[in-house]
């Protein structure tokens, strides 16, 4: 008798910052042969379904479905050849397959093992296990949606099919802020104009079971590695402002795929649409920053939704299971099926994404293990709302570790509650940088009018320096360009 025994597991936190695959019962098991129907296991023994496998034909054809019984956990499915004597080949993916259903990695390799038959019972037992994960990639149906764009969008793309591949794309001629941001007469201070092509595995994964964040685009670095031998995973989490502000440009789209959702956020975050200084400053460039910036770390932009925003992440717990389930997906691509957990964090925010969400997460989270010792750099960029609260709650986060825990805050107006940052009583002339004794924090304020030279000086056109002296473009910048300048400043390895 040949028998094909399937487990599920699931990733739990068992202690303190200690997670782990751990069987579970909550999963339903069907197998087809041959192409026929799906049927149940003969048995269930501890949650692990049993199938009794014909004795012909070889190679048996089977193709495995397991379906989580709770919401927040995704089904897949692989094919898989059975050649006898209990070997069982994983017949990987098919170009026509959909990723969102068929995922063979999440397929551990199977073992067997063989028992003399005794009163009936006995054969060859081949053991497989099973992933189940609360996120799947949806890469392919966001760049289905994205690349349908409405009448509003057209201004921004033109028309359909604008986006060969969700990528990043190589741009040249561009200002990267160097690492003291100011030389000595105060004015921004830029490299020579370089080309920044971001090496990274674009995806898109889809939350499982919450009303948001249910997207979160991802920039993972090929030099961030994901063998089994790899280290601990680096991670910059970046905030998007709330879009109750801008409520008009969203409103009637269906979240998450809806148009809005995925450029404004998903891509546009992500990507720079050419050199942010002289001539898109709107779009934010995450991933080209971290590329430019020469640092390793996994770039995370969660997608807001009206109304809710991002509350899920909010909560210290989710953020910590979202980026670490993100990790085994990237790791089970790489046959490694215990990855090393997480490495170096940093949070940033943009506008309201500071005063307001930042400002949340920090509040609400005080004494997580993921707040207190994974959670290694802060990035504010131009926050507001609630600079006192803000304020506080950051200052608080970074003295209960004063000797590692980063902070850099950068501001268009001189507020007087960031000063305790880098324990400064008053502005010095505008516009300036400043920095702590230990070099750990940083406030930085630069005007439109700072701006607006940097941007003549560089060879913008007279259109694109006067739109840079407005508040909004000029506001935009912060995040479009000086992120470059905190993981410079970083705890991340160079990349």
């Amino acid at each position: 008798m040949e028998s094909l025994i399937v487990t599920a597991v699931v990733l739990l936190r068992k202690a303190d910052q200690q997670w782990d695959f751990q069987p579970t019962s909550d999963c339903k098991f069907e197998m087809s042969m041959e192409g026929g129907e799906f049927a149940p296991p003969e048995d269930v023994v501890l949650g692990r379904g049993v199938f009794t496998l014909p004795k012909t034909p070889r190679p048996l054809h089977l193709t495995v479905r397991a379906t989580p019984t709770i919401k927040r956990y995704w089904p897949v499915t692989a094919r898989f050849e059975y050649k006898g004597k209990g070997e069982l080949v994983n017949l990987g993916s098919r170009a026509d397959d959909d990723i969102e259903i068929f995922e063979p990695a999440a397929f551990q390799p199977a073992s067997s093992i063989d028992f003399p038959t005794v009163f009936g019972f006995g054969g060859t037992f081949t053991s497989m296990v099973v992933y189940l994960s609360r996120v799947k990639d949806v890469t392919d149906k966001a760049l289905q949606s994205i690349n349908k764009v409405p009448k509003e969008g057209k201004d921004w793309v033109g028309g359909d099919n604008w986006l060969p591949a969700w990528r990043s794309k190589g741009r040249d001629n561009v200002n990267i802020i160097s690492g003291g941001m100011l030389d000595g007469s105060g004015n921004l201070e830029f490299q020579p104009e370089a080309t920044v092509a971001p090496e990274v595995v674009s995806r898109v994964f889809e939350v499982g079971d919450v009303e948001a964040p249910r997207l979160i685009a991802v920039s993972w670095p090929h030099l961030v590695r994901t063998h089994q031998f790899a280290g601990p995973t680096p991670f910059l989490v970046y905030f998007h402002p709330t879009i109750g502000q801008a409520a008009s440009d969203y409103a009637g789209h269906p979240y998450p795929f809806g148009w809005p959702y995925l450029f404004f956020i998903a891509f546009r975050d992500t990507n720079w649409f050419g050199d942010p200084l002289t001539e898109y400053p709107g779009p934010k460039g995450l991933a080209y920053q971290v590329a430019a910036a020469r640092r390793s770390a996994v770039l995370a932009v969660p997608v807001n939704k009206l109304g809710p925003e991002i509350a899920a992440i909010l909560k210290a717990e989710e953020m910590e299971s979202y980026l670490r389930e993100i990790q085994a997906f990237m790791f089970r691509r790489n046959n490694a099926y215990r990855p090393p957990g997480l490495g170096h964090v940093a949070l940033s925010g943009f506008s309201a994404g500071c005063g307001l969400l930042m400002h949340k997460f920090l509040a609400d989270n005080q004494g997580h293990s993921f707040v207190e010792k994974i959670l290694k750099e802060l990035y504010l960029l131009d926050p507001r709302m609630n600079p006192s609260g803000l304020a506080a709650q950051v200052i608080k986060w970074a003295d209960g570790n004063a000797s590692e825990r980063r902070v850099r805050v950068y501001i268009s107006t001189p507020e007087s509650a960031y000063l305790p940052v880098v324990a400064q009583k008053s502005f010095p002339k505008l516009p300036f940088v400043t920095n702590s004794a230990s070099g750990l924090r940083t406030l930085a304020v630069t005007t439109a009018a700072t701006w607006q030279a940097a941007a003549k000086s560089r060879g913008a056109s007279p259109k694109t320096v006067s739109a840079v002296g407005q508040f909004g473009p000029m506001h935009e910048l912060h995040a479009g360009t000086l992120v470059v300048h905190a993981l410079k400043n970083s705890g991340f390895e160079s990349a």
